[in-house]
Parts: structure tokens; sequence; C-alpha cells
């Protein structure tokens, strides 16, 4: 007997929140699931209902805003940022190396009164697509165009988020415009009163399906976007990602185990290019997903069309970016130094093929005097190859004095005073923390801090400040600070402003991420008379 199928929000998600049912429109969305480990599948076997609530701040995309040049007027390290952050109603999905896992979950239904169980199954596969959703907007040779859409994205981000009245001009640069009206979930809003602006710009958005062609390269194509009346339709050659249903749990009650759960890994990566050499996926697009139930057609009936059965989309979505600073935060990377000690012992036995071997073609040999440190008369040349073994320690050790030599460079050649306040070093130095914010916290000056005394190692004084900031002559540095705009020191003038540095440095008020809040575990409807 052929019956149509339903496919609904899964169980367990619709009953956390009371108001909704089977019937409404939105249970035809399928869910997305969070998890905080690579082993998610298990734990999705074991108990679907067990995953990681969405956080109302890191998992939702925001935009860096620009709100004005060092040193802002807040408190503590918040005078250091120069950029906030604003978020949207957009989802954020992370990335493997965020330590961030996503299932796409759905159920199966017959499509009947009261939703019974599908039954068998034999012949009817579930998958999923994802759609890409990107705002077009047209060539702009007079710039005109560019003048009304930066402001455009100004209005909207002003008007949804009051504490940004002030929005700098310069707040937003062509990409984050770009991405503020491509935002559906920010455009959504505003859409009704600009309309006429967005189309005066010729602005256009559009939905795109990956497809993939004979020759296994794959590239998005525009197609016809799904509405609430009508679903959508499988694009030719479009790529139908893999679900798994999964099979009863041993703890469950008889009725439970006849539920038909349906499970799909959401990609959040792909190596995958189009003939361009553009990724599949990026983290400036927005997307979501459709899950779809096919139901091949009977034996003698091959040249029949399959039947397919669509759900609703998924919540629009976007990717964090590689180095996504609420994505990095989740995972430590731990690189141990080479043991000078060892180093130098193994240096003192006979040498061993082991190693980083560099070959070095003909013409293709740099010779220079190292004239030390201004290196001079450099010259490329080699008659015959060259291959030089570099123990992998030498690499890592220069790295390391490179890094260590650069990193305040930085910090004070392009004032990115912010660079060393994500830098902890523990153990702290003594008790050097301490002692410079109680003397600066006195009112005394960069110009007071006295120098080094063997005798009084209770003071502050410049080697305690070269501890902390990990320079030396620190406070010969800070003091050459200038502002050109009121032609004062930054640092030498203002004493507080220097305690709040040092004090944004100080390892003792680095916290650990909080560990993920479990959504609820209802119980089965089903199983309540058991």
């Amino acid at each position: 007997m052929s019956h149509d199928y339903a496919l609904r929000t899964p169980w367990y998600v619709l009953a956390r929140d009371a108001d909704r049912t089977l019937l409404d429109p939105s249970a035809r969305e399928p869910s997305i699931q969070k998890y905080d480990t690579a082993e998610f599948v298990g734990q999705l076997l074991d108990d679907p209902r067990s995953s990681l609530k969405f956080d109302s701040r890191e998992d939702v995309w925001s935009y860096p805003v620009f709100l004005g040049k060092f040193p802002g007027n807040t408190s503590g390290r918040g005078r250091f940022a120069t950029h906030t952050l604003v978020p949207t109603g957009l989802r954020k999905l992370y990335q493997p190396h965020h330590d961030r896992f996503y299932a796409l979950a759905i159920e199966l239904f017959c499509d009947a009164p009261g939703f019974p169980s599908p039954g068998d199954l034999t012949g009817v596969d579930l998958k999923f697509v994802v759609r890409r959703e990107r705002t077009i907007l047209p060539p702009d040779p007079t710039g005109k165009a560019a003048k009304a859409v930066h402001e455009l994205a100004r209005k909207v981000i002003r008007a949804r988020y009051k504490g940004l009245s002030k929005l700098p001009t310069d707040a937003l640069g062509d990409s984050d415009v770009a991405e503020v009206l491509g935002d559906p979930e920010t455009r959504g809003a505003f859409e009704a009163e600009y309309e006429q602006l967005m189309l005066s710009l010729g602005a256009r958005h559009i939905a795109e399906a990956w497809t993939v062609a004979p020759d296994g390269r794959g590239s998005w194509h525009e197609v016809e976007d799904a509405t609430p009346e009508n679903s959508p339709e499988l694009a030719s050659g479009e790529q139908e990602l893999p679900m798994w249903r999964r099979p009863p749990g041993a703890g469950e009650c008889a009725a439970a185990q006849h539920r038909s759960l349906w499970f799909g890994v959401v990609p959040t990566f792909s190596g995958d290019m189009d003939e361009a050499g553009r990724p599949k996926l990026d983290d400036h697009s927005v997307y979501r997903m459709h899950c779809f139930a096919k139901k091949q057609p009977p034996p003698g009936h091959e040249h029949c069309p399959p039947r397919m059965w669509w759900s609703g989309p998924t919540r629009r979505y976007r990717l964090a970016a590689f180095h996504d600073p609420s994505g990095t935060k989740n995972r430590r990377v731990t690189i141990t130094a080479p043991d000078f000690r060892a180093v130098a012992a193994r240096a003192g036995l006979p040498a061993g093929p082991g190693g980083v071997e560099i070959l070095r073609p003909p013409g293709s040999q740099l010779t220079f005097d190292p004239n030390n440190g201004s290196p001079k008369n450099g010259e490329v040349g080699g008659t015959a190859p060259e291959s030089c073994t570099y123990a992998l320690e030498v690499f890592t050790i220069v790295a390391m004095f490179v890094f260590a030599l650069f990193l305040p460079v930085v910090t004070f050649l392009f004032q990115l005073w912010w660079l060393l306040t994500l830098r902890f070093c523990t153990p702290a130095p003594g008790n050097a923390f301490a002692l410079l914010e109680s003397f600066f916290d006195s009112g005394a000056t960069l110009a007071q801090l006295p120098d080094f005394d063997s005798s009084q190692p209770e003071r502050a004084d410049r080697a305690k400040l070269d501890e902390v900031f990990g320079v030396t002559d620190s406070a010969a540095l800070l003091g050459t600070v200038g502002d050109p705009e009121n032609h004062k020191k930054i640092f030498a003038d203002s004493p507080s402003l220097l305690n709040s540095y040092i004090g944004s440095l100080d390892p003792a008020d680095t916290k650990a991420p909080a560990p993920g809040t479990p959504e609820p575990a209802p119980r089965d409807p089903r199983c309540t008379s058991e």
C-alpha cells in the first residue's frame, strides 16, 4: 500500500516547547544539534536528546564594528578594544578544530491523521541538501549606489542596536556592508522600510544548489527558491548528503522503538572547489538545509520518477571563520619548545639523517654577509644542487626567537595594544603585577618608576615592568608612545591607562570557557503509560 510521508521536527525538540505540535508550520523544520566532542555519533545513538544548547551570544553571527580610536572610554580591558561585536539573529556554526560538531535531525511519519509511525521503509531513503543564499549587487561605476548602500547598512545597525547610535561613518568596510544586507535575519526586519532603495540599487536575493558534473567537479547554480506554499525541487546533479536511521535504544519502551528518527552530519568544512578554484563552503555565505524522503518506483515501473517528500528549511546559518576568536578559544594547542640542554647534548653525538632536509636547486641558493644582524651583500647563485638537513629543534628555536622579537615590534609599531592582552604567561613574574598596579594606582607616572635595586625586591621598578611586557627597557618604549591628535603621551601622561594595560596582562584574570549547557531531556510521551 502506497502512502505519503511527513518529515517533522524530532519529538524531543517539540517537547521542549509546550506551544509547538506536529501540526504547526514550524514543526517542518529539521533540528540542528550541537556537540563538543568528535565522538558525538555514539552520544547521539545512546540518547538522541543529549546535545548542547545554542548560546544566545556565541552561537549567533556578529559583525565587528569600529568604535573609535584607542584609547576607548570604557574601563579595564575594554579600553584597548577598538571594535565591538554586534550580534545578529543569524546562527553561526563552528568548525571541527573549534571543538564543535553538528548533526541534522528529522523524524519521519506517515502523512495521516495522528502521524503514525511509518513501519516498513523498504525502498525509502532519507537525505538532505545544502542550499546557499546570496545578495547580488550590480556593478556601480559611479559609486553613487555604494554610498547609498553604506548609509543603509549603518541605518540597519543603528536601528537594531540602540547602543550604537553614534556609529562612526567609517565603521563598516565594503565587505561588511554586503554581509549586513545579505544577512536575512537582519535584512528581514527592515526590508519593507527600505524596499524602494533596495529595488533602486538592483539588489537581488537568490538561492543556489551545489551540483556535481559527471567529471566530479561541483559548482553553485541558481535554483528557484522554496516558498511556504511550495517545496523545493532537487536540481539536476545536486549533491545529496546521506542520513541514517537511528536504531531503537535498548532502554526505550516498546512504543518508542517504532519511532523513525534520522540523522545526518552537518558539513562545516569542505575541500571541494568549483572550476574557478573557489571553495564550496566559506564564511561569508548564508546556508540552510532541507531534508527529503525519496521512494523509488516499484519493480516494473523503473521508468517512473521517484516520489519525494520534503521538510521545511533549517534555520539559516553561516560558518565561523578558521580564526574565529569565539571558536579558537575552545581548544588549546600546546607546543613545547626544545630543551636547550637536551639539544646541546645531542649535538655532541654523531650526526644522523633525522630532521628537515631542504633541497636547493642550482641558481636558487642565497648567500649573504650576516653583518651582526644587518644582512648585506646578498647574492642568488649556486651551480650544483645542495642539500642541507637541519634538526627540527633548530627551526623551532629560531621561529620562537623571531616571534618573541616581532610581537612587541608589531604591537608598538602599529599600536595594536590589544595584541598583548591576548598573551598570558604563567607562572606570573612574582608579585610584579600587584606592585606595578599599586604603584600606578597611586597616581605615580611612568617617569617616576625607579630603576631596579636588588636591595628592594618588594617595590615596583623598571625590571618588573620588563617582566610583565616581555620586552627589555619597556618603560622607554611605552614612554615614547604618543597620540598625534592631542599631542600627548598615551602612557606617560596617563598612569590609569597604563595601570589598566598592566592589569589586562595579568594571567590571574584568565577564565576558561564555560562548558556547554545540555539541552533538556524530556520524557517520550509514547512511554508515559509504562
